[in-house]
């Protein structure tokens, strides 16, 4: 028997799978956040939830060049059950999570619609509040997803 495990043998033993970035909300590094979370979702056999995390992925990372230093991080774990992705800033503001479909946003307002539309393809949201800042987290199942199973 090889006792030897690489990280990835040990992290599948755990159950868990996770990546993190510390990033700037620039345009362009929004496509390489998109490309980076697409990569690791399929490396983890997720390809049947990408769509739903890579456009949950852009809402809360666009919503991240609202903060004060316009720096912000980034975690995608892979759980056995469920995909979370966690984006933490450094504002204080703490956004109201919508509820779907009673919130409707005001689809002719030029913004407001992200965390709405992250809702609609998570089966739970949620914000931890932290010194000095938040987490706006977002987990997505893939028995949600039939084409995912």
């Amino acid at each position: 028997m090889n006792a030897i495990r690489t990280a990835d043998q040990c992290q599948a033993a755990l159950g868990r799978f996770s990546w993190a970035q510390t990033l700037t909300p620039a345009p362009a590094a929004l496509q390489v956040i998109r490309h980076a979370a697409d990569i690791w979702l399929r490396r983890w056999q997720m390809s049947g939830v990408t769509d739903a995390c890579l456009s949950i992925v852009t809402e809360l990372c666009s919503n991240a060049k609202h903060t004060p230093d316009r720096y912000f991080c980034l975690t995608l774990s892979c759980y056995s059950t469920h995909v979370r992705i966690d984006v933490r800033d450094h504002s204080p503001v703490v956004p109201a999570i919508p509820k779907v479909p009673d919130d409707l946003p005001d689809f002719d307002a030029e913004n407001g619609r992200g965390l709405y539309i992250t809702a609609c393809h998570a089966a739970r949201l949620g914000v931890t509040v932290l010194t000095g800042g938040k987490v706006i987290w977002a987990e997505v199942d893939p028995l949600d997803y039939p084409a995912a199973v």
